[in-house]
């Protein structure tokens, strides 16, 4: 639903793609947060406002749960998040599994699951 308020949200959910591939299909409220800024601790304040915070996480997905997007997990709790998670499947899996949750050009969609990525 378009009208829920997303800081209202025990999660923020963050989109580590590049910038291209998040305006062109993204989860409904994931924020575009390139995982250079974790190598570089630029947080931002919507990150720090779910740090460590009981009862909110921070959930980080890409393309497919690629190493890229475990190593920025791991990097985080490495800096003292104890709150990150990482989505299973990332975008392809999730955009299959829920399409009325994705903005943008789900080419996800209908797929097959012998074309989804096994992890």
């Amino acid at each position: 639903n378009a009208s829920t308020d997303l800081s209202q949200l025990n999660f923020l959910l963050l989109d580590l793609r590049d910038e291209a591939a998040h305006e062109n299909c993204r989860i409904t409220g994931a924020v575009h947060f390139p995982a250079v800024k974790i190598r570089r601790d630029q947080w931002g304040s919507k990150v720090y406002a779910y740090k460590n915070k009981p009862g909110k996480h921070i959930v980080l997905y890409d393309e497919t749960e690629s190493k890229a997007g475990s190593e920025a997990a791991t990097s985080m709790v490495g800096k003292g998040f104890e709150n990150v998670l990482l989505l299973t499947g990332g975008l392809k899996r999730f955009a299959k599994k829920h399409p009325d949750l994705i903005i943008g050009d789900n080419e996800y969609e209908g797929l097959a699951d012998s074309v989804m990525p096994s992890r």
